[in-house]
């Protein structure tokens, strides 16, 4: 019986343990619950987005400003992102690194303090923009817009309302110093895509899209493999297929150019040609350049509700990103087959043809096909009727 009155024993004691400890360890956050807050226990930086850790190696040279000092260069962000003090850490440093690079900064901390801007930058400051312009007087919307200019940004607008900060050009001299030409052509990528975006309409101006089919041709193609390369590719591509996949509504008394195909352009898609035809004229070096000149040549056209279209096809794929795959790789050597459809097909199951062209009308579509059957070799050519706004093969 002893053994178990020891242990019974023993129990009693570890609870009594245990119950001072919590009366001790509740009196000591009570004391502390109810003593005043001093700098000393306010909350420490540290969880705080460090921006020298997020980029590496700063370019700022050793007797550049402290990055506190600079933000007085900025006082209506400052004012803007006053209760934010991982913002105003970001802006005055990137000030830093702007204005005050070492003399041989190298091209790796130029491409990160661009990802920095765009990656971290951006996204920080964008709770904190105003709506509109009009916000303040016209001079607070000017020195808004001059200060992120200043930090490689822009005030991007859509039907006049703010739509996101988008990439501005920064740090021009530093990058020409480099003598880095890939660095450079992404600089100038990089500001066409922020070009690209916004706007009342995406599409009304395509120069933006054809300085990013240049550049990232450029880039992908024509320089050795850098960073800029792999950062451009993606929407390099989406550029690409902007600017060749386009086609005309055809509706009484007014002929607009769209962006996109008929089963996924929208309202806000009504483009232009002319840059189509500048890019042809001016850029003879191009490899895209024979895929526009036949592009504008004899684009495809529809009226907005047919009851029938003539597809081109090329190809028929199992997904849409094979579909479009196949054709970067028909745009990259030069063959004019810019789209991707969806058409359900004799057996039931939808395909992704990689189209050349689609014509509402019959004998626009035969001319094509007559026409073009010896430089896009396989070419056939395919009927589909439209049913609330899909395609079924028919054949022809």
């Amino acid at each position: 019986m002893k053994p178990s009155v020891n242990v019974c024993l023993a129990g009693v004691f570890l609870m009594l343990l245990l119950f001072l400890w919590g009366c001790n360890h509740n009196s000591q956050e009570s004391s502390t619950a109810n003593k005043p807050i001093t700098s000393a226990d306010e909350p420490q930086e540290e969880d705080l987005p460090d921006p020298e850790a997020i980029l590496e190696k700063g370019i700022a040279s050793r007797t550049a400003p402290g990055a506190e000092q600079l933000l007085k260069g900025f006082p209506v962000l400052t004012n803007l992102c006053r209760e934010d003090t991982a913002a105003l850490r970001l802006i005055g440093f990137v000030a830093q690194q702007i204005k005050y690079p070492q003399s041989d900064v190298s091209s790796e901390a130029l491409y990160e303090l661009l990802e920095l801007i765009d990656r971290e930058v951006a996204p920080k400051l964008e709770p904190h923009m105003p709506d509109d312009l009009s916000y303040g007087t016209q001079e607070k919307a000017t020195q808004l817009i001059d200060e992120l200019s200043t930090i490689g940004l822009s005030y991007l607008t859509t039907e006049g309302m703010f739509f996101g900060l988008g990439p501005e050009s920064v740090a021009e001299e530093a990058i020409g110093q480099t003598g880095d030409e890939a660095l450079k052509t992404y600089a100038d990528f990089r500001v066409a895509y922020g070009q690209s975006l916004g706007g009342e309409y995406p599409y009304t101006n395509m120069e933006p899209y054809m300085k990013m089919v240049l550049l990232g041709e450029k880039l992908v193609f024509d320089l050795p493999p850098s960073p800029g390369k792999l950062k451009c590719e993606e929407r390099f591509r989406e550029a690409l297929h902007r600017f060749t996949e386009v086609f005309e509504l055809q509706e009484k008394g007014y002929t607009p150019v769209i962006v996109g195909t008929y089963t996924d352009y929208h309202e806000l898609a009504v483009s232009e040609k002319e840059t189509l035809k500048k890019f042809v004229k001016v850029n003879k070096e191009s490899r895209y350049q024979p895929v526009i000149k036949q592009l504008v040549a004899s684009i495809s056209g529809t009226s907005p509700k047919p009851e029938t279209l003539f597809l081109l096809v090329m190809d028929w794929e199992s997904s849409e990103m094979l579909a479009r795959q196949r054709c970067w790789e028909y745009l990259d050597a030069g063959l004019d087959v810019p789209s991707v459809m969806p058409v359900k097909r004799g057996n039931g199951e939808f395909s992704y043809g990689t189209i050349a062209r689609f014509y509402e009308d019959e004998q626009k579509a035969i001319d094509f096909f007559t026409q073009a059957g010896k430089r896009l070799k396989g070419l056939k050519l395919v009927r589909a009727t439209v049913r609330r706004g899909e395609l079924f093969e028919m054949g022809i």
